[in-house]
């Protein structure tokens, strides 16, 4: 259901309950505000807003009697009512709720406010006032300025309501000489920029309360009143440096208020007078916000200041005068710049040519050339990259001469202009650059060249390959796998028989590799490598072997395979990784039958590692690639190539894979990759919603004790707790406090013969003996092993619950279902069967089918259904009790309640509870 169509369904239900509150007495009103409060907090937007629409259904009555459970700071705990009070503002403030809802409830809020002793709470109304209220909430609101503890937040609700009258209450408020918060109405009247406050606020300035002065110098500035600017200005002789800081802030806040009033000369005048009096090195960011003012305000006519500030020794402000006049366009603002830069010192001359390219006026394209020449390095710096922003690339030209001097910072810079322009401009001249650059530009040109993929330039770079200079070689070694040709094969085997370092082996070897690639008939590409292999013995074969992987076809791995039967120690181990290495399918075979033969554990690992990746890899169907890692995994001997093999089902993400996965973690060697597989398997990932589904989350919360890793160990739980609410299932605990909890009063036989006034006041000390003994700790529900059960505050009928637990050695607890007991927890020491039976059962079964908890200490998983009387609970996904009659404990010719609350129960042994899920069955 769309959103509108949800608001649609809402306003119905409130017109209906309308009609039916106004039938109800007194008591089923309370009953019915009870019952929805008790539906808190909402699971979402759209349940939130149908909620708010029943509450403001019940009327005003409804709506005071709501507010009338608010509680002040530790008396009672009203959490679910603010947040239905927090629904119930954002419901009515919306866009398409009827003004006449809005209006009810806020003269629901203002009733409530007068009435309600604690102030807590009336400052708590205030702030919905706030966000709800309009201009009916003005003059309620006034009567409180005069209150020392809900001035505050009075003022801030007037002014949030910007309303004239909103104002007049406000300034009225400051004429009083008692006030109750005058900081608070000061502030606000700030905030309206009320020039009618000026002369009340300029006399709060000259008093003698510090916190009060201080407010209405504040106020002052934003006001932005002329008649203010005096008292202001002034800064008194013993000040501290914060207060100057203060004051400074003030009165160029003051002169920006008085230029969008239009009084912009004399804004301009208040920040020249900072431009001259604020010189020292502390001061730079004071100068820096007058001259970023003066800008605002004057503009075009600012550029004499700039200029000024161009030639500062301050760093800082100079560099923030250059990036104001980027803002300020027009040649003949250019042409003053480049006047500039001969009289400037060198530091500000490169960044005045700098700050030139960035305003990208063409007019400043000669002087920018001509700093191409010049002789300080700053200043060449800068201009390389400003002459390419001004004239594009018909300027790579002139940044060829420096390359044939530049130092490692020239060069990187004349790259990057270069990497910016078109292969089929920038690749030629690189090349023809590239025999008289210095090292530094050779090195940049090279991986220029490389990177455009320039392979006319092949052969110089084959040539800069036997460089007597170690930077360059390499960098044009690195480059050959970018740029070398199937006919540069020969060249890239010669120097590979050049006795490289090993380093360079490495880059030649994937330059070997990929110049094959370059030749248009497959069954040619390894023919050259092939015939130097066979003309080659000793250790030099091993260099040879390995790019063999990356080129492929039928004769490549028939060469491969003969050197897996080398005697040769070495030489076996590489041609082993080089098949393991392999581009496709094609070596698969020969890999499992090394798995299924070889005697040494290290080749089977190496061809283990390379068919779980070729499967992985491949095209194949997703049921292929699994039946192919199930008969690897049979191949395998070691835990470590079998862990390898786990590893890689989660590259297989189907329910099959997930369920192979889980098998596996009966085995403890395989257990952790199984458990990080099935979950890696069952996680959403981009353009994959993962699996789903209720058995998925029972599924993910068993392999969630057995994942290793931390953050994934939180990730499966939240997946799993995310696929609950997908499928239905409501949080019975929020992870912070025990909101829709209670404790418990007596067996539901004497509950029910209880009077309600009675039950209300056993109710009321159950709940302060609850929540001695339990308590919510990092998100989990703890109890300390004394004290009585912990009770669900509703009733529920048929249900499925997910919950969370965990016991200490010798525990014993176990859930209520209906009010009855019980479905058994406890230490398998003290009861070997273990946990998951109905342990109150006489004619039914009691014990479970199989013992399935987790170690002591260890989170465990119930799925526990109950339907009619039948009752089935899954104990870390493993069947314990199915479908066995659960019989009524407290009377027992009876069969079971047909509803009742859902209890932890107390056993004297402390244990843990969290990740409470319930989803009712209707």
């Amino acid at each position: 259901m769309n959103r509108a169509r949800i608001l649609i369904a809402a306003f119905v239900a409130a017109a209906l309950l309308s009609v039916a509150a106004a039938a109800e007495k007194p008591a089923a009103l309370l009953s019915r505000v009870d019952a929805i409060l008790s539906r808190y907090p909402a699971p979402g937007a759209a349940a939130r807003d149908a909620l708010a629409a029943e509450l403001l259904a019940l009327g005003k009555d409804g709506l005071f009697e709501t507010f009338r459970r608010l509680s002040g700071p530790g008396r009672a705990d009203d959490t679910a009512v603010r947040f239905a009070v927090d629904g119930l503002t954002i419901y009515a403030n919306r866009p398409g709720t009827p003004e006449k809802g809005r209006l009810v409830y806020t003269r629901a809020i203002l009733a409530a406010l007068d009435r309600h002793p604690d102030p807590e709470v009336k400052a708590f109304l205030i702030e919905q006032i706030r966000v709800a209220g309009r201009a009916e909430a003005v003059r309620p609101l006034a009567k409180y300025l005069s209150d020392k503890r809900l001035a505050g937040p009075a003022a801030r609700a007037l002014r949030t309501l910007n309303t004239p009258g909103a104002e007049a209450a406000l300034l009225k408020s400051l004429r009083r000489s008692a006030s109750g918060d005058r900081i608070a109405v000061v502030d606000a009247l700030a905030g309206f920029r009320s020039r009618k406050a000026a002369d009340g606020v300029m006399h709060l300035a000259n008093g003698p309360d510090p916190g009060l002065r201080t407010a209405a110098l504040r106020a002052l500035a934003n006001i932005g009143d002329p008649s203010s600017e005096k008292l202001l200005a002034a800064m008194p002789v013993a000040s501290s440096t914060e207060e100057r800081s203060e004051a400074t802030a003030r009165y160029l806040l003051f002169a920006r208020r008085l230029a969008e009033s239009g009084h912009k000369a004399d804004a301009a005048r208040i920040t020249k007078v900072f431009l001259e009096k604020y010189v020292s090195p502390a001061e730079s960011q004071i100068r820096s916000q007058a001259l970023t003012l003066l800008v605002d305000v004057a503009g075009k006519d600012a550029l004499d200041a700039l200029l000024d500030a161009a030639d500062s020794p301050d760093a800082a402000f100079r560099n923030h005068a250059l990036e104001l006049a980027e803002t300020i366009p027009g040649p003949d603002d250019s042409a003053r710049w480049i006047s500039r830069i001969p009289e400037a010192f060198p530091e500000a001359r490169a960044e005045i040519v700098a700050m030139l390219g960035r305003r990208g006026d063409p007019v400043a394209l000669p002087a920018v050339m001509e700093a191409l020449k010049s002789p300080e390095r700053d200043v060449r710096l800068a201009a390389i990259p400003a002459a390419a922003r001004l004239g594009g690339s018909p300027v790579l030209a002139n940044l060829v001469p420096l390359l044939r001097t530049a130092d490692e910072a020239e060069a990187e810079a004349i790259g990057r202009v270069f990497s910016s322009c078109p292969a089929s401009v920038a690749a030629p001249l690189a090349t023809a650059a590239l025999p008289d650059a210095s090292p530094p530009g050779k090195q940049a040109l090279i991986k220029l060249l490389a990177a455009k993929e320039a392979r006319d330039a092949t052969d110089l770079i084959l040539t800069e390959a036997r460089s007597d200079d170690a930077d360059v070689r390499a960098a044009a070694l690195r480059a050959l796998e970018r740029v070398a040709r199937g006919s540069d094969i020969p060249a890239i085997l010669a120097l590979l028989q050049a006795n490289p370092s090993p380093a360079e082996i490495l880059v030649l070897q994937n330059a070997l590799a990929a110049a094959p690639n370059r030749i248009l008939e497959r069954e040619d590409r390894a023919s050259l490598v092939l015939a130097a292999l066979a003309g080659t013995a000793g250790d030099a074969r091993v260099d040879l072997i390995r790019p063999l992987a990356k080129i492929g076809g039928p004769e490549a791995l028939r060469a491969v395979i003969a050197e897996t039967r080398a005697q040769d120690p070495k030489l076996k181990t590489v041609a082993v990784h080089t098949l393991a290495s392999w581009l496709d399918m094609s070596a698969a075979d020969e890999l499992l039958d090394i798995i299924r033969t070889s005697e040494d554990r290290k080749y089977s690992y190496l061809a283990v590692e390379g068919y779980v990746r070729l499967v992985n890899a491949s095209g194949m169907p997703a049921d292929q690639k699994l039946g192919s890692l199930k008969g690897v995994l049979e191949a395998a001997k070691e835990t470590s190539e079998k862990n390898i093999v786990v590893a890689g089902l989660a590259n297989v993400r189907t329910g099959e894979s997930f369920r192979a996965a889980l098998l596996l973690l009966s085995d403890p060697l395989l257990r952790a990759k199984a458990a990080e597989a099935a979950a890696r398997i069952a996680m959403p990932m981009p353009g994959d919603r993962g699996l789903a589904g209720v058995e998925t989350a029972r599924r993910l919360k068993k392999t969630e004790a057995f994942v290793e890793d931390e953050w994934l160990r939180e990730q499966v739980e939240r997946r799993a707790t995310d696929i609950l609410v997908e499928e239905g299932f409501v949080p019975l605990f929020n992870d912070e406090d025990l909101l829709g909890w209670k404790g418990l009063v007596e067996d539901p036989v004497k509950r029910a013969k209880m009077p309600p006034a009675e039950l209300r006041a056993a109710g009321q000390k159950a709940d302060e003996d609850m929540r001695l003994h339990w308590k919510v700790l990092d998100g989990v529900l703890v109890f300390d092993g004394k004290g009585q059960s912990l009770c669900t505050t509703r009733d529920y009928g048929d249900f499925e619950l997910f919950v969370d637990w965990k016991i200490e050695p010798g525990g014993d607890s176990g859930i209520y279902l209906r009010g009855s007991p019980q479905v058994q927890i406890r230490d398998p020491a003290k009861g070997p069967e273990g946990s998951g039976g109905l342990y109150n059962n006489q004619i039914g079964p009691v014990k479970p089918l199989v013992p399935a908890d987790n170690p002591v200490g260890s989170w465990n998983t119930f799925h526990i259904l109950m339907a009619g009387e039948r009752v089935t609970v899954y104990l870390n996904d493993v069947l314990v009790t199915d479908g066995v009659i659960m019989e009524n404990y407290w009377e027992r010719g009876k069969p079971i309640y047909a509803t009742g609350q859902i209890e932890l129960q107390a056993h004297s042994t402390p244990l843990d509870f969290k990740d409470i899920y319930l989803r009712e069955i209707k």
